[in-house]
């Protein structure tokens, strides 16, 4: 649930045991073109094979255990990011510019019944991303996206937000969430951070000299749940497992906000996190501190 390379060793600093998994025996194929413009789209097709574990067990409202469930179809891709530049690698790619907005809408469509498929999945999300220059007062990076599912699915399908367990910063994820904390149907979220460039820490001539960064962090997200998605509502749907405390939000979102120092050592990023809201959940953590190593040239 992160967007992170699965090689970053980083991830095993964790702060609460990663337990809340399932198996997935997964076949795609894709396909991508892109143009010169800046303008891609993406085609592909997919069998998904969902396996109970332990800790996530699919368990219909009269207590029956499912060993799996099956689904299969097409997703389409449309993405705009005009002036793009990147480093590609066999297997990622860095982009190394992202002033310009980067635009991406996609929809998933798994139809019931189609090659064993037992839910219908009907999915569209869109994303926008853009960084907002403020001269000698630095830049802002944000990231806002949308989502809706349309059709009823099984818990596994739903919109379940990036909860960050580690003690690392990690893009579009939530630092202070608990995995499987909130599962809605549809939401909007935002990612927004602040690099000041020093200007305010240029006026401690010895912060000056150290070559401090100032950067502020805003996170959220706000969306609901429906009744046709909600197992406690829904007889029809697997239920959600025993001591996940899975539920769709409230009235108000969760927000979290941080602050730190960027460029400790020229590569070390340090942050305080505060979680807004939410804060009287059973077991989650209210703040803390998260570390990253950033490189910048």
């Amino acid at each position: 649930y992160l967007y992170t390379s699965k090689d970053n060793i980083f991830l095993m600093l964790k702060r609460k045991k990663d337990d809340k998994i399932q198996y997935l025996r997964q076949s795609k194929f894709d396909y991508k073109l892109e143009l010169e413009n800046g303008f891609s789209v993406g085609a592909g097709f997919e069998h998904n094979i969902h396996e109970a574990s332990d800790f996530l067990p699919f368990v219909d409202a009269l207590g029956n255990r499912r060993a799996n469930y099956k689904e299969a179809g097409f997703n389409v891709t449309l993405r705009y990011a005009p002036g793009e530049k990147f480093v590609q690698t066999r297997s990622y790619r860095f982009p190394i510019n992202i002033d310009n907005p980067i635009i991406t809408l996609s929809h998933t469509y798994l139809p019931k019944g189609f090659l064993g498929s037992q839910f219908e999945v009907n999915k569209t999300e869109i994303g926008v991303q853009k960084r907002f220059w403020f001269s000698a007062w630095g830049y802002t990076d944000v990231i806002v996206k949308a989502a809706k599912i349309w059709s009823k699915v099984a818990y596994p399908d739903l919109l379940i937000p990036n909860a960050n367990l580690s003690y690392t910063i990690q893009p579009e994820s939530y630092t202070l969430m608990n995995a499987m904390e909130f599962a809605n149907d549809q939401n909007i979220s935002w990612d927004v951070t602040y690099w000041l460039n020093g200007a305010l820490l240029n006026y401690v001539p010895v912060l000056k000299k150290l070559k401090l960064r100032e950067v502020v962090s805003f996170r959220g997200l706000y969306g609901s749940l429906s009744k046709k998605n909600d197992p406690t509502k829904n007889e029809d749907l697997y239920q959600f497992p025993l001591g996940t405390n899975c539920r769709g939000l409230g009235k108000k979102p969760y927000m979290e906000i941080g602050a730190g120092l960027d460029n400790i050592f020229t590569f070390l990023r340090v942050d305080y996190v505060w979680r807004l809201t939410y804060r009287d959940t059973p077991g989650v953590n209210k703040s803390g501190v998260r570390i990253q190593l950033h490189f910048t040239f």
